[in-house]
């Protein structure tokens, strides 16, 4: 498997090369999601180089599943898909994307300007909201100290014959907090976007890049992350605000569940498989550190589908010694934190930020702490946990379950006998995990 960054925007693709089953995914441009469509032709594809294609095409050896957990994955990807941003919300985001950094650059020249967190990392659900940071301010200009620098942005961006352009109808400047930033909100084609736009986050740049290569080695990577999301959501456990999880929080233990909690592994940990890559400070730009990378793993030996891996997520850390345990996606085994604060030292639950070294569970407190742990022993004591042992017999009606219940309990809205003929119309699972003929090039 081949991943390939660079910096331009939008678009990014998938290329199989050879019988050797490296996936070759290209970055053209990390900064927005792809709404791409183009065809195999349209991306200038060299035969030769895709000679192995035809083997991604061949119908896979099916494993024996159960129509119920067949229908389960079904729906729960339906439910993924509706909490994507819809293909005007992305180019709305583009749209904006592209009027910010040309107002930022003619105003500060010699600059750049960079999306980061859940709108590019791939993990973000139904959000309009866009994190921007500017690299690359000289030393000169950085005696304006921050603030001055933002507080003269604010003012050229609210400019008339800018807001033409922009769509802002609001923006305000956050000068004494930790990381000063403008705080602003465009309307676009009938949509309000929020902004946050900073100076010189560039561990945030370098967090969303890593996060964004392994959301883009499996998307059963980004199915579980919504998953698991949900599910705390529906047991009162998500909000960073109200001490409870927060998303980047799930997402890191997301992560760590499938490089450590399962064999085969379904994720690697890219800090010792590309140790030259991810192990280095970006002091630099990241796109110059992070072009391109090969990485000798094939997800495609772990087998379990997706409500598999989410009762598997619920065993791991239901029996996870969150007390002398550390969750990072970055290290070896049995390997010590490096927090730099006693706040992050007694926290409930142990999990080391890969970038920047503290610990983003912190604020957990010990009402949520406990509720996580009795929602995990409920689920896994539970009648539905027998899918994981026998995923091919499983019937719900064996133990008088209903799945309409069971799908309600993940914000599913489900009419069952649709469901049951669509599956069974369909041929559903063949195509639910493989790479679909039509969308072969596409992540």
């Amino acid at each position: 498997m081949k991943l390939e960054f660079q910096k331009t925007i939008l678009r990014f693709r998938a290329k199989f090369m050879g019988s050797s089953k490296k996936k070759k995914l290209t970055s053209e441009a990390f900064v927005l999601p792809s709404t791409s469509s183009e065809s195999a032709e349209e991306q200038d594809l060299d035969e030769d180089e895709y000679s192995g294609l035809y083997y991604y095409l061949q119908p896979k050896k099916k494993r024996e599943l159960s129509v119920t957990v067949q229908v389960i994955n079904q729906k729960l990807e339906q439910v993924y898909h509706e909490f994507r941003p819809s293909t005007e919300v992305v180019l709305g985001q583009i749209h904006l994307y592209s009027v910010i950094h040309k107002q930022v650059t003619d105003l500060f020249k010699c600059v750049d300007v960079y999306a980061f967190g859940s709108a590019v990392n791939g993990f973000g659900y139904l959000e309009s909201d866009m994190d921007l940071t500017i690299i690359g301010f000289s030393e000169h200009q950085m005696k304006r100290t921050k603030e001055g620098l933002l507080e003269d942005l604010k003012a050229y961006l609210m400019e008339e014959e800018n807001v033409q352009e922009n769509g802002l109808s609001d923006a305000m400047l956050l000068a004494k907090t930790k990381f000063p930033l403008i705080k602003m909100q465009s309307n676009f084609n009938g949509h309000s976007y929020f902004l946050d736009l900073g100076i010189n986050s560039r561990k945030g740049i370098s967090n969303s890049l890593l996060l964004n290569c392994y959301a883009r080695i499996d998307k059963r990577v980004r199915l579980l992350d919504m998953v698991v999301k949900e599910w705390t959501k529906l047991n009162h456990l998500f909000g960073g605000s109200k001490q409870r999880f927060n998303s980047y929080s799930l997402t890191l233990m997301v992560i760590y569940y499938l490089q450590r909690g399962i064999k085969p592994p379904l994720l690697p940990n890219l800090h010792q498989e590309v140790m030259d890559i991810f192990n280095v400070q970006f002091n630099e730009d990241p796109f110059e550190v992070i072009k391109e990378f090969e990485l000798k793993f094939d997800p495609e030996e772990q087998e379990m589908t997706l409500i598999e891996l989410f009762f598997g997520f619920v065993e791991f850390y239901d029996s996870f010694d969150f007390k002398n345990e550390l969750i990072a996606i970055h290290k070896k085994e049995n390997v010590s934190s490096g927090y730099q604060s006693d706040e992050d030292c007694t926290s409930l639950i142990n999990i080391e930020d890969p970038c920047e070294g503290n610990n983003p569970a912190r604020g957990v407190s010990q009402e949520c702490f406990d509720g996580f742990k009795a929602v995990l022993s409920r689920v896994h004591t539970s009648k539905w946990f027998n899918i994981l042992s026998n995923p091919a017999q499983f019937d719900p009606k064996t133990y008088g379950l209903d799945l309409k219940v069971f799908l309600n309990y993940f914000g599913v809205d489900m009419q069952r006998d649709d469901a049951l003929h669509n599956v069974q119309l369909d041929s559903l699972y063949s195509t639910l995990y493989p790479l679909e003929a039509h969308n072969i090039f596409l992540s």
